[in-house]
């Protein structure tokens, strides 16, 4: 089969962009080996449940924080977390865990 614009298509702007992130994300992904640490790990998950995933509690979180996963549930779907207005939402949920933080 034969490409009709050659044998590598560079798309610009946001799209190229965007295309250059999920190829970094899939030699990332190729690459890196998960390991469990003695850390505590705050998950910010959507309200609304995504159909797709096998552990919607922890997002799979839970095997490699040791101390723990804190999940803050933010209202919205996975693509509407940080759209009006749950993006004001987000934003307390997110400043209250610097803040914790901090005072640690």
């Amino acid at each position: 089969m034969e490409i009709r614009y050659g044998k590598e298509q560079n798309q610009e702007g946001f799209f190229g962009y965007s295309n250059k992130i999920d190829e970094m994300n899939n030699f990332a992904e190729k690459r890196y080996q998960l390991t469990p640490y003695n850390i505590a790990v705050d998950v910010f998950r959507a309200e609304n449940k995504t159909f797709y995933m096998d552990d919607f509690e922890y997002l799979g979180w839970k095997p490699y924080a040791l101390k723990g996963v804190n999940i803050h549930k933010i209202p919205g779907e996975h693509n509407t977390i940080f759209k009006s207005p749950n993006d004001k939402v987000f934003a307390k949920v997110l400043q209250k865990c610097l803040d914790d933080a901090v005072k640690r």
